[in-house]
């Protein structure tokens, strides 16, 4: 049985387009928000208070921020697309009857270690591929007899 973690990982591989819309839509929102910004101050500005000096924000400042933050979504774009052109490759080769107990999250025991093995592969590849921290895949072993085989080897001796 899968941990919360494991779950919730495979979950975002399913909806990973959901994902890059709500990031493409943050992303359209912080240009929209820099293209309405103003860089002209005023000495004043009247509110309830009274009159107020206004100061509009360094250029310069604003300019580095949205780019920092532009080239941020668009880094993030740029992995999900990776992550889901590769899952979308993996979830290809699965039957028809698996493909529906992944889309349905009710997998049985031997699927479940295939789609985590491939995530674990997937995001290996990412963390080499785009310059990220790479925790390496081990691949988990689809049945006792396998589990027993990698103990013996690894071990050296027999169980």
């Amino acid at each position: 049985m899968m941990d919360g973690l494991d779950q919730a990982l495979i979950h975002e591989y399913i909806f990973i387009n959901k994902k890059i819309d709500r990031i493409k839509r943050a992303l359209g929102y912080a240009k929209k928000m820099f293209n309405n910004q103003s860089f002209i101050g005023s000495s004043l500005a009247y509110t309830d208070e009274g009159a107020t000096p206004i100061r509009p924000p360094r250029i310069e400042d604003a300019v580095i921020s949205f780019v920092d933050l532009e080239q941020l979504y668009s880094q993030t774009i740029i992995i999900l697309e990776f992550k889901k052109y590769q899952f979308r490759k993996f979830v290809r080769n699965l039957s028809v009857e698996q493909c529906i107990q992944l889309m349905n999250n009710n997998m049985e025991q031997k699927l479940e270690v295939k789609v985590m093995n491939e995530i674990r592969q997937i995001e290996e590849a990412c963390g080499h591929r785009f310059g990220l921290y790479v925790e390496e895949a081990i691949e988990q072993p689809i049945n006792n007899e396998d589990v027993l085989s990698t103990m013996e080897q690894v071990l050296g001796m027999n169980l």
